[in-house]
C-alpha cells in the first residue's frame, strides 16, 4: 500500500476526512485487503493506547506532527506528504510508531479467551418462574447464590426441565465447572431443536458461548457469538454487540476464523 494511503488511513482514524476523500478511503478499506488489515491494526493500536494510558504521550507527539505539517502548508509547500520529510518529522513519526507498536503488541498479547470472559461475563439474574415442574426450591437456592445446593437439588430431582438444566448450568459456570455448564446448556439447545420449543434457548446460547470462552474453546465460542450477533431478535444480541470490535477481531484472528 502506498505511503499516501497510509496517511489517509491515519487521517480517517482522526476523523479529518470529509466528502470525496472520506468515500475514497472507506472504499479502499472495503476493497483492498492490505488496507483493511492496516485499518484493523490502527484500531487495535488506538484501543491499546487507551488501555495502556499512553494517550497523553501519543497526543503530544501527534500535536507536534500536525504543527509541522501546518507550517509546511503555510509556507506554500507543493507536496505536503512527501517521502523525504525532515529529520524532525522522522523523529516524531518514529516515536509514534514505537508507541503504537508497543501498544498493539500489548493489546494483542493480553486479549485472550480468559480475559474476554472476565471482562464481559455477568451473572444471570432470575426474575420470575418460567418452569413448569416444582421450580421454587431450586429457584430459591439460585437466588441465594447457593450454587452447590442448586446442583444437589438438580441431581436429586427425577424430573428435569429446561429451567432446571439452565440454572444448574449457571451454577456450574459460577463454580468454574465449565465443561459441565457446556453440557447442561447444550442439552437445552438439543432438546429445543427436537421439540420446537424455545424456553431458555437464548439464555442457553449466550451462556454456552461464555462457557466455551472460559473453557478456552475459542472457535466454538466465536461461532456461537456470531450467530447471536447476526440475529437482531436474539435476547442477547445487544450484549454481544457491546463486546469490543477490536477484542472480537483479535479473538477471531487467534482462533483462525
Amino acid at each position: 500500500m502506498s505511503q499516501e494511503n497510509k496517511y489517509n488511513l491515519i487521517d480517517h482514524l482522526d476523523r479529518l476526512l470529509e466528502g470525496e476523500e472520506l468515500a475514497q478511503v472507506e472504499n479502499l478499506i472495503l476493497n483492498d485487503q492490505e488496507a483493511a488489515r492496516d485499518w484493523q491494526i490502527l484500531q487495535i493500536a488506538v484501543e491499546a493506547i487507551q488501555e495502556a494510558g499512553l494517550n497523553d504521550r501519543v497526543a503530544a507527539i501527534g500535536k507536534e506532527y500536525k504543527i509541522e505539517k501546518q507550517a509546511k502548508q503555510h509556507n506554500g509547500s507543493a507536496v505536503v506528504r512527501q517521502m523525504n520529510i525532515s529529520r524532525y518529522i522522522l523523529r516524531v513519526a518514529a516515536a509514534v510508531l514505537i508507541l503504537v507498536g508497543i501498544a498493539s503488541v500489548y493489546k494483542y498479547t493480553t486479549v485472550n479467551a480468559s480475559s474476554l470472559f472476565g471482562q464481559y461475563y455477568s451473572s444471570y439474574e432470575l426474575n420470575t418462574s418460567r418452569g413448569a415442574v416444582k421450580p421454587a426450591e431450586i429457584e430459591q437456592a439460585y437466588r441465594n447464590k447457593d450454587w452447590n445446593k442448586v446442583i444437589i437439588l438438580f441431581n436429586a430431582s427425577s424430573e428435569k426441565n429446561n429451567q432446571a438444566y439452565f440454572l444448574t448450568g449457571m451454577a456450574s459456570l459460577e463454580t468454574r465447572n465449565y465443561q459441565q455448564a457446556i453440557e447442561d446448556f447444550d442439552h437445552i439447545m438439543k432438546e429445543n431443536a427436537k421439540t420446537g420449543d424455545s424456553l431458555f434457548q437464548d439464555e442457553a446460547e449466550y451462556y454456552m458461548a461464555m462457557s466455551l470462552l472460559a473453557n478456552n474453546q475459542v472457535a466454538q465460542a466465536i461461532s456461537l457469538l456470531n450467530k447471536i450477533k447476526a440475529d437482531k431478535n436474539h435476547q442477547y444480541n445487544q450484549k454481544v454487540k457491546e463486546i469490543s470490535a477490536v477484542d472480537y477481531q483479535i479473538m477471531e484472528w487467534k482462533s483462525g476464523k
